[in-house]
Order: structure tokens, then sequence, then C-alpha cells
């Protein structure tokens, strides 16, 4: 039976690592079917992604949207699942939400779960089983307790949990004494079902936030967004972007070298 988080157990302890994960993906894989390319690090986002992996042993998320404006995932093309899963030990794909507008907390569940199944089947068929990733990131943060309980418990794919908030927005339909909690202690496991904080977004670019990206511990979970990796519009977000990218590899280099060692989330052994 799947329960919803009733009696939330607080996890106090989690080993050092660090995970980076990437929101709003959906460009890599338009451009991918556009261009069909000899291999998929021919694409500008996968490409900086391998480089990035290659030099200071990342593993990486990309959390995915359905579709936008001008293209949606069940027209990508699938010839490169092999691909996908044979890079899938640090490159994994996961489900972010359906267009970006949408309110899981809000919607009725039958149109949620639609998304949910539409979203992860076509991704199992464009990236294979073995390149989805179990604890992604829902967009905003949002999702009904109705909702994370289909999550958890279903027939196509069943995720073990969802990254949370980094700022102070209540984490998916919590009560704000959850959700405090989960702030203070990290991570919330009940039913093996796992709710993990996440610490912060590499948007940021002030001193101060840069400051703060070298002063975590524990489990550091971290991430931007597709568009700021991937042609950002206007000089300013272009000059966002190199700074984001130039402080991944640095950041990334930083926890190696203090014994950190790169995860999912979703291959920790929570006990």
């Amino acid at each position: 039976m799947c329960l919803w988080l009733t009696k939330l157990t607080i996890q106090k302890s989690i080993m050092r690592f660090i995970h980076y994960s990437i929101d709003d993906v959906i460009v890599g894989f338009q451009e991918l079917t556009l261009n069909n390319p000899k291999t998929i690090f021919d694409i500008k986002l996968f490409n900086f992604l391998k480089h990035l992996h290659d030099q200071c042993g990342v593993k990486v998320s990309c959390y995915c949207f359905f579709k936008n404006d001008t293209f949606n995932i069940s027209l990508c093309t699938r010839m490169y699942k092999s691909e996908f899963e044979a890079n899938s030990s640090w490159l994994r794909f996961g489900f972010h939400g359906y267009t970006g507008k949408e309110d899981y907390n809000q919607q009725p569940l039958e149109t949620s779960i639609k998304q949910y199944e539409e979203t992860i089947t076509n991704l199992i068929d464009i990236v294979g089983l073995k390149s989805i990733d179990t604890i992604p990131r829902i967009h905003t943060f949002s999702g009904s307790k109705e909702f994370l309980n289909f999550l958890g418990c279903n027939s196509i794919l069943s995720i073990k949990g969802l990254l949370a908030a980094d700022d102070e927005r209540v984490s998916y339909s919590l009560s704000k004494q959850e959700d405090k909690k989960l702030k203070l202690e990290n991570c919330l496991l009940e039913e093996n079902f796992l709710l993990m904080r996440t610490f912060q977004r590499f948007d940021g670019i002030k001193p101060n936030k840069i400051i703060r990206l070298f002063r975590h511990k524990g489990g550091v979970v971290l991430f931007t967004h597709e568009w700021l990796l991937n042609n950002p519009i206007g000089m300013k977000n272009k000059f966002k972007g190199i700074v984001v990218k130039k402080l991944m590899f640095v950041v990334a280099n930083y926890y190696k070298k203090k014994g950190y060692q790169s995860a999912f989330p979703m291959d920790l052994k929570i006990l």
C-alpha cells in the first residue's frame, strides 16, 4: 500500500555527496531531433555536461518538461536510446512537469496523472529505463498528497522520492511544521519515500550567493536551468550563463578535493 508522509521520520545523517541537476530540460531533445547528430554529445547541453563529468566526475540529472511552444518529446528521435543508456552511470533524466505552467497542488488529480504518464513513458522511450532518475524535482515544488501517493506507487514508473525547495517555499503540500523539519534536517523519510532538500541554485551570481556555494555540508544538492546553459537570451543572461558554467566546474572540484563523492540521491542507501 502506498502511503503519504503521515508520520515523518527525520533522517539525521547523510553521507558526504554532491549532486547536480538541470531543470526545465526540453530544448536538448528538440535539437537532437532537428540536427540528427552523430552522437548526443554534439548537442550543446549534453556536450557541456560530458565535459563537466569527464573533468570533475560529476553525476548529473536532467529534469524534463513534456513540451514547449514548438516541440514535445513525443516527437523526439529514439535513435540515441542506447547511447543514453551507455552513459546512465552519470547522466539521468526525470519528470519535472508538463509545460511548467501546471500547479500540481491545485489541478485535478486525473490531469496530473495523465501528464506524468505521458511524460515518463516518452522519456523511457527516448533515454531508456536505465537512464531514469527516480528522485526528481517537480517544477515549483508543487504536488498534492494524492498526486505524490500516485507517483510513489503506479504501474508505469514509481519514484523513490522528490527533491524539495532550496528557498522558503513549503514543498509538496507539507504542513509548515513538517517543512520546517525538512529544512532543518535536510531530508525526511517515511514508507521508503524520501524528500531531500535542494541546497542552492547556481543561478544567483551575487558575491554572497557565490560564497554560500562553498559552505554546504553533508549531501550537497545543487541545480540550474537548461536555458542558462543553452543559448540564453540577452547580454545579461549570456554573462550569467558563462559565470554559472565556470562555477559548476569550480564548485565540483572544490567538493571533490574535500572528499565528497558524486552520487544520485536515488542510489544512496538511506537506512
